[in-house]
């Protein structure tokens, strides 16, 4: 069975390129909407287990309460979070997608039509920034 690991940034941190136009508190909420779609688009493949990566208790809880196993983040960035997963991966077979949590458009479809490419590495790269949004 592979995993999907979705690491979330800690919620004061989130979006802070809107800080200019949302509070910290709408920052907090539209980066907890997001973060549900992704779960609920994630959570529906077949022989794949969702894993959250935080270190938000908030962010946590939401991922317990989804019946995904939440994970708490022992880094500060992103790389860490990814390097976390694969050593808790190391006594299980199967694949690891990198899935962001911030994925505006994510659908069971789209998410499903990535885990299914046969290619060893498949990365999905944001189109204005350069930023990575999701990496088989």
């Amino acid at each position: 069975m592979g995993v999907i690991a979705v690491p979330v940034k800690a919620l004061e941190r989130s979006k802070s390129r809107l800080s200019p136009l949302l509070s910290p508190i709408e920052r907090a909420a539209l980066s907890l909407a997001m973060l549900e779609d992704v779960l609920d688009a994630c959570r529906l493949q077949p022989g794949w287990d969702v894993w959250v990566v935080s270190s938000d208790e908030a962010v946590l809880e939401v991922a317990g309460t989804a019946g995904i196993r939440p994970v708490p983040e022992t880094g500060r960035s992103l790389l860490e979070a990814v390097r976390q997963v694969e050593r808790s991966m190391r006594a299980r077979s199967g694949p690891l997608a990198i899935v962001l949590a911030d994925l505006p458009f994510a659908t069971t479809e789209s998410i499903a039509r990535t885990l299914s490419t046969h290619a060893s590495v498949v990365a999905a790269a944001a189109a204005s920034d350069g930023g990575t949004n999701l990496l088989v």
